[in-house]
C-alpha cells in the first residue's frame, strides 16, 4: 500500500527547493568557469605558425571550444541526475 502524502508544510518541498537551488548554483559556477576559460584563451590567440594556415588554427580552436562546452554540459547533466 502507498503511504499517505506528508501534510502540507512538512518541509519536503523546502528540501527540494534547497537541493534544486544548490544544483543550479553549481551548474552556474561550472558554466561560468568554462566560458571564462574560453574567453581567456580566445583573447590570447595569436597566429604565430606560418606552416599551418590561420584558418585551420582558428577552426581547431572552435572545435576545441565546442568539445569543452559539450563536456561541461555533460557534467551539468550528471549533477542534475
Amino acid at each position: 500500500m502507498n503511504a499517505p502524502p506528508p501534510p502540507f508544510g512538512s518541509g519536503l518541498l523546502f528540501d527540494q527547493v534547497l537541493v534544486g537551488g544548490a544544483a543550479s548554483m553549481l551548474n552556474l559556477i561550472i558554466h561560468a568557469m568554462l566560458l571564462g576559460a574560453v574567453v581567456w584563451t580566445v583573447r590570447r590567440i595569436e597566429v604565430k605558425d606560418t606552416f599551418v594556415p590561420a584558418f585551420l588554427q582558428y577552426s581547431f580552436m572552435i572545435v576545441s571550444t565546442g568539445a569543452l562546452l559539450v563536456a561541461g554540459h555533460f557534467l551539468e547533466v550528471v549533477i542534475w541526475t
